[in-house]
């Protein structure tokens, strides 16, 4: 942030301040700052969820209404330091090595920036289909992506580049990147990409608006920045308007020869550590004593609230398929996106290899077609497709559009029936663990996890009945092509949610989804000792 937006406050100062700003503080500047910018017309309170607005309305007004007003300072002009050139950066930062590159791009709600969310998205999705996921799919280099960074007065995107951990260089990674990069400014990527990315972000739109947190701060984002809720819900259309021309013109104009390349090799900076103060702290008294506000605060009544139960059979919808298949059915009054979560029977307690084999169902494709393929395919549907496991059981999950359904289980069931995992994909899912590992040694959340875990459940911890770096090492495609026809074989029941009802559902999933006849009993459920 400092190197990339220099002479503005985002890369100027931290949000907290220096140690030396901590230890002197200016109360009159503070007190400024409050009474400027703390102001109601400066100020919205966003809510989101289960209310009647009518009934919330006078509320809101008898506690905020008399919260004063003021004059809000005009909009800061603020333009970094621009770029002249490749500009270098370097300094041991990350426990492996991590490279960054850096444009001066676009702030928030500018015109360009529909246009230039697409951009980002055909460089980098989460359908793994774009320039700059290319080169990590073919194993080129440990990871790639991108990430925008738009603020109100301006903006940037950086490039994350991840080398591979042994025999990569950060230099020859980033003229992997710059390739692909090249690829975007010139148009060399096909019509049917564009298609897949924005039909991918139109559903990934529409099924944010079910997430009340994601409602709120848009609603917030929207007060920050000058949008109107319509605005908000227009996006997917601005999106499907989106062409190849646009794309070339904004990423010609913003990804060009002006930038920023952070290198930082393994090592850490060194900390700023604040010597404590020479004097004895104070020590308060009348701790035991109450202001009146708490008080009222305690004397408060308090509302005893109703739970509201999910009521079986009418909120949930309980039938029987064949060979005794379990569907759980539940409506999706808010948009046209369906979700399927089938949950086998067996899980990690049983066999440590599950997490590796699940995590390869999204590095799998069916016999005869390749990953790339099979992907661009899912994502044109505006489908998805993942798997996890737990301690008991292995959960393959699907969603997408609902007039896409029937096309996005035939997918499925292709690669449930005849999976196929090329070997460098094994490489790349040992690189990546390597590569968690090395994280983990350093951080301090993680240990704290670890030592928690131990302590609950002594060798049966997550972190000892794992496989380790050497058994990941040596697994082969067969192995876990093996492991994952094995899970598909267990017992199952399937949880939809969509708009058609349970029969419909069945019907449908019954005639694409084309499972074993015999299925295994699902594995006796577990739960560690504490």
């Amino acid at each position: 942030m400092a190197k990339s937006f220099k002479g503005t406050p985002y890369g100027d100062q931290t949000i907290i301040g220096t140690s030396e700003h901590l230890k002197n503080p200016s109360l009159s500047k503070m007190a400024k700052y409050y009474n400027t910018y703390y102001v109601a017309n400066n100020m919205a309170l966003v809510l989101s969820g289960d209310f009647d607005p009518e009934f919330v309305k006078p509320i809101i007004e008898q506690k905020f209404g008399t919260w004063r007003s003021g004059e809000i300072p005009t909009k800061l002009d603020i333009k970094p330091e621009p770029f002249k050139g490749r500009v270098v950066y370097k300094k041991r930062m990350t426990p492996i090595k991590v490279g960054v590159r850096a444009y001066h791009t676009i702030s928030k709600n500018h015109p360009d920036e529909v246009v230039f969310d697409v951009c980002a998205h055909l460089l980098s999705n989460n359908a793994s289909s774009g320039l700059l996921d290319q080169l990590s799919t073919d194993n080129k280099l440990m990871f790639a992506g991108m990430e925008n960074l738009l603020f109100e007065e301006t903006g940037g995107s950086l490039i994350i580049i991840v080398p591979k951990i042994v025999g990569q260089s950060l230099g020859n990674a980033e003229k992997l990147v710059d390739q692909q990069i090249q690829r975007l400014r010139s148009g060399e990527f096909d019509d049917e990409l564009l298609k897949a990315v924005k039909t991918e972000m139109i559903k990934n739109h529409e099924n944010n608006l079910e997430d009340m947190r994601w409602r709120a701060y848009s609603i917030a984002d929207a007060f920050l920045y000058n949008q109107s809720w319509d605005d908000i819900l227009n996006t997917p259309q601005q999106i499907a308007k989106v062409t190849k021309e646009d794309v070339v013109k904004l990423a010609s104009q913003y990804f060009g020869e002006n930038y920023m390349s952070f290198y930082s090799k393994m090592g850490f900076p060194k900390k700023d550590k604040v010597e404590k103060p020479p004097f004895k702290p104070v020590q308060p008294k009348n701790t035991e004593k109450k202001s009146e506000y708490a008080q009222s605060v305690e004397n408060m009544p308090i509302v005893e609230m109703e739970p509201k139960f999910i009521d079986i059979g009418k909120d949930v919808t309980i039938s029987e398929m064949s060979n005794g298949i379990k569907t759980y059915v539940s409506a999706n009054p808010i948009n046209r996106i369906f979700s399927i979560t089938i949950p086998f029977g067996k899980g990690s307690y049983n066999d440590p290899l599950l997490p590796s084999a699940a995590q390869m169902f999204y590095q799998a494709s069916p016999t005869g077609m390749d990953y790339t393929t099979f992907r661009r395919k899912l994502q044109l549907l505006g489908a998805s497709l993942s798997a996890y496991a737990d301690m008991n059981n292995t959960f393959l999950s699907i969603s997408g559009l609902e007039e896409n359904m029937e096309e996005t289980l035939v997918l499925a069931n292709q690669l449930l029936n005849n999976i196929n995992i090329d070997q460098k994909r094994l490489k790349q899912l040992a690189q990546a663990n390597k590569m968690e590992l090395k994280t983990e040694a350093k951080d301090v959340a993680t240990k704290g996890s670890a030592v928690y875990e131990y302590a609950m459940h002594g060798k049966a911890s997550n972190y000892l009945s794992r496989m380790t770096q050497k058994q990941v090492e040596k697994l082969t495609a067969k192995q876990v092509i093996d492991k994952m026809n094995e899970i598909v074989g267990y017992q199952f029941d399937v949880h939809y949610c969509g708009t058609r009802n349970d029969k419909e559902f069945a019907e449908i999933f019954t005639r694409n989804i084309k499972l074993t006849d015999g299925p295994k009993p699902q594995m006796p459920l577990v739960e560690k000792e504490r």
